[in-house]
């Protein structure tokens, strides 16, 4: 009768076990970055909406219409600009979401976006495995996700 385990039984056990993990730790990298490039789309939806409710609370004051702008650096980030001065919303997006985009956005104070057309904001994951677009309705300026 045979108690225990012998060693070749222990270092096939470890090496499946370090199989499964190295698995495991590639899709969490995955999912990781597929979940900032979400939160990063949902944030800049909401900041979107932010800047168009602030011009269109502006109408009929003589103050500065505020405009975000893109920055496509190392670290890819946006900022809002009313005049001279930053305010808020400006966010740094997570190093492994990038922005493509470079026009600035502009609302009227009816909420639409200047210059009559729909605008898309791509954001992607570093890699490019994964694309969020961040949609400017034209007719109504309803802003979605896609």
């Amino acid at each position: 009768m045979q108690r225990g385990f012998t060693l070749i039984e222990m270092i096939a056990t470890i090496a499946v076990i370090g199989i499964l993990a190295a698995m495991a730790l590639v899709r969490f990298g995955d999912w990781k970055a597929n979940m900032e490039l979400e939160a990063a789309a949902a944030e800049l939806a909401s900041d979107l909406r932010v800047l168009q409710q602030m011009t269109i609370n502006s109408a009929g004051d003589n103050v500065a219409i505020p405009i975000m702008v893109f920055n496509a650096g190392e670290r890819h980030s946006y900022h809002t600009v009313r005049g001279l001065n930053m305010v808020e919303p400006s966010r740094t997006l997570p190093s492994s979401v990038k922005v493509e985009h470079t026009k600035q956005i502009i609302f009227t104070t009816s909420g639409r976006p200047v210059g009559g057309s729909t605008m898309t904001i791509t954001l992607a994951r570093k890699d490019n495995k994964a694309r969020k677009q961040v949609i400017i309705q034209a007719m109504t300026g309803r802003i979605q996700i896609q």
